[in-house]
């Protein structure tokens, strides 16, 4: 008998949108941790769910249709839990996230990320107010109290709070300094998910950067 704690909710019911698709085909397009195959094979193993009931590959959506999946906390990717405290005051923590922890639920990841090792060390009303990616690692500022997260969140939509950056670039860089104001968003044609680049559509964004140190060749 599996552990129904252990059965996790994929995306949210089913619209009018993916009415009729294919169940293996949908998840694939969606659910992109798995291939189809793979898909197919939690079908075939009864591990995948609609409404609480298995279903085969070839099962057809219907409206209001709610898909989860089995996926025990030991089948997930190994991450780096090494997060650590920096700096407290006032209800406010600054925590240290290394770079292979997803910040919360998703993807393949349910319980390895950030969200469950900050419930764990400091207690379950503690939150981050932002995010970093899953790949990189710094400090995330987190709160006890909802209303301080909303009242910081003010604080980094509205640009009052500076972020800096320490990187290694491949190359030997030709300024000291420099600014961009450009808008930045996803960059095309990349097999890196999260990585960024000026393009037309984007967010507005202003970087300043500053060279610290150069070698033959990086700096």
């Amino acid at each position: 008998m599996l552990d129904t704690d252990s059965y996790r909710k994929l995306g949210k019911a089913i619209s009018e949108t993916h009415l009729g698709k294919r169940i293996d085909r949908y998840l694939a397009e969606h659910f992109l941790f798995h291939s189809r195959n793979q898909w197919q094979g939690y079908c075939a193993e009864r591990l995948l769910q609609v409404n609480a009931l298995p279903v085969k590959a070839a099962y057809r959506l219907k409206l209001g249709d709610v898909i989860s999946y089995y996926s025990p906390g030991e089948q997930e990717p190994a991450v780096d839990r090494g997060i650590k405290k920096l700096w407290e005051e006032q209800g406010i923590i600054a925590v240290y996230k290394p770079s292979n922890l997803p910040m919360h639920e998703g993807g393949a990841y349910r319980l390895n990320t950030f969200a469950q090792e900050l419930s764990k060390h400091f207690g379950g009303n503690w939150a981050a107010v932002h995010r970093l990616d899953r790949e990189t690692s710094g400090i995330v500022i987190c709160a006890e109290d909802k209303n301080l997260r909303n009242e910081l969140s003010i604080y980094f939509r509205q640009r009052e709070i500076t972020k800096t950056y320490l990187a290694i670039a491949i190359g030997v860089g030709t300024r000291d300094s420099w600014e961009v104001d450009a808008p930045i968003g996803p960059c095309p044609n990349t097999r890196f998910r999260t990585k960024q680049a000026v393009v037309s559509d984007g967010l507005p964004a202003q970087t300043s950067f500053r060279v610290l140190a150069k070698t033959s060749r990086f700096t």
